[in-house]
């Protein structure tokens, strides 16, 4: 993930340059078309992304706002522009339903501490008898899991498979843990995905 002490333009050209130079794609609600339009642009204008950034960021302007999120990152097309009321962008915002709410493969291991944090909190309500709370924190596992580790494992293989595991890590050192782990994360993963909440 991103330094958080980088500015929105340096973290939108680092984002930008993902996308359009290392062709990753942002896991979320069309997330590929996402990336073939950004490519678009870049290439219509006959730019360059390595030498070009800080042009083709100024030249998206309002049409592509890019943010850093908890979890994630933010990524606001013309398509898809915010709500209207601040009611619900803050709803969606805080609990990441948001069509402009995107992850990379390389944030599996943000997921997977948080997903680890989350059991903690379950085994916890359970073992003091609170048991909405640990329903609660189910199913916040299982969302967790559905929407944001689990696609960012599915796209970390074809990123491995892409450019090789090697290449992987050395940009994302961060990863080995999980790369190394990924078989018992994905078996861990199945079996809270089988709990059930009504059977405490």
């Amino acid at each position: 993930m991103a330094p958080s002490n980088l500015s929105n333009i340096e973290y939108s050209e680092k984002i930008i340059s993902e996308i359009a130079g290392d062709d990753l794609t942002p896991i979320g609600f069309m997330g590929s078309d996402l990336r073939d339009n950004i490519k678009f642009f870049i290439n219509d204008r006959h730019l360059d992304v390595k030498k070009d950034i800080h042009q083709i960021q100024e030249a998206l302007g309002k049409n592509l706002i890019i943010r850093q999120k908890a979890g994630g990152v933010c990524i606001r097309t013309s398509l898809t522009p915010c709500a209207r009321d601040t009611q619900t962008n803050e709803f969606m915002c805080a609990n990441s339903p948001c069509p402009n709410f995107f992850q990379f493969y390389y944030m599996a291991d943000l997921s997977y501490l948080d997903f680890q944090t989350l059991q903690k909190t379950y085994a916890e309500n359970l073992s003091n008898g609170r048991t909405r709370a640990a329903q609660k924190a189910l199913q916040k596992i299982k969302d967790l899991l559905r929407r944001r580790l689990t696609p960012e494992l599915d796209e970390l293989d074809r990123e491995i498979a892409r450019m090789g595991k090697g290449h992987v890590i050395i940009r994302n050192p961060s990863l080995s843990t999980i790369i190394d782990h990924e078989t018992e994360i994905r078996e861990e993963i199945a079996l809270w995905m089988e709990k059930r909440s009504d059977r405490f």
